[in-house]
Order: structure tokens, then C-alpha cells, then sequence
């Protein structure tokens, strides 16, 4: 871990707030152990408008998606890993039933997969939803993240 270093300022030392880039003294940082110096690397203020800005859950679930988006494309081996084996754990269940049989479907020609989702338009990676998991070949066409907002239910 790199260590920061402190700014003088009349003879005190004073840090650099990641965010808002303030020069401020200990006081206006909160204590970390695990730090070199024992502070975080916000300042109060930013630390506490970050905490609340995060409590939103659609807040979360999209920094979350974006922070996962990043580190898949910086460890694309450890999730690759990661997926198998909980493809491999996971009890065949009928949504994996209904999910293989649109699979075979769509390679056979049965089913065209089309290349917008139904919802908005967007052209990103497309996937099939299932309203109804009994209805194998019934689907809703949607991206990842209209596809991830229709499970969250918002």
C-alpha cells in the first residue's frame, strides 16, 4: 500500500481528501487501522455524502454493477472459475430446465434471438427472461440490465 504523504501547511501537517481534494487536518478524517497513517483517504464530510448516496438500493445495485463490469474485465480467469463451479453446485431446477430447452431451441432455428431488448432499445448483450417458466419458449427479450431490473422488481 502506498503511502500518502502529509502536506505542511504553518508547520502542521495536514491531508489531502481523495475526493473533494481538500486540504484538512486529522480531525477532519475518520480513523482507519489498516491505513499507514491511520486515516481514511476521504474527509468526514465526503466519507458521510458517499454513505448516503449508497443507501439508495437502485444507487447500489448500479455502482455494484459497475464495479463488478470493471473487475471481470480486470480478472476475467477468476470468474470464469468462479461461474463454472457454481454451474456445476447448482441443483438442476426448472428455471435451469426452461433456460437449457430455450438453448437448444435457438440452435436449432426454432427460436430467433433477436438483437435490441424489448424495453429499451439498447443493443448491449440480450438475454431471454421467462415470465412464466412453464412456457419453455415464451420469452421476454431484454439486456443484462433491464433483464437484472425486472428480477429486482423495480
Amino acid at each position: 500500500m502506498k503511502k500518502r504523504e502529509p502536506v505542511i501547511v504553518d508547520g502542521l501537517e495536514m491531508w489531502r481528501c481523495s475526493r473533494c481534494r481538500q486540504v484538512l487536518p486529522a480531525e477532519g478524517f475518520y480513523k482507519k487501522k489498516g491505513t499507514p497513517n491511520g486515516l481514511r483517504c476521504q474527509c468526514k464530510k465526503c466519507h458521510i455524502a458517499r454513505s448516503i448516496a449508497t443507501r439508495d438500493p437502485a444507487t447500489k445495485r448500479r455502482s455494484n454493477r459497475e464495479y463488478m463490469r470493471r473487475d471481470v474485465q480486470r480478472k476475467p480467469a477468476k470468474y470464469r472459475k468462479r461461474w463454472r463451479e457454481a454451474s456445476r453446485s447448482r441443483e438442476p431446477s426448472i428455471e435451469t430446465w426452461a433456460r437449457r430447452q430455450l438453448h437448444l431451441a435457438i440452435r436449432r432455428g426454432e427460436v430467433v434471438k433477436p438483437v435490441s431488448c424489448e424495453r429499451c432499445g439498447s443493443s448491449r448483450l440480450i438475454e431471454g427472461h421467462h415470465p412464466d417458466y412453464h412456457r419453455l419458449l415464451s420469452v421476454i427479450w431484454l439486456c443484462s440490465e433491464c433483464h437484472g431490473e425486472e428480477h429486482a422488481g423495480s
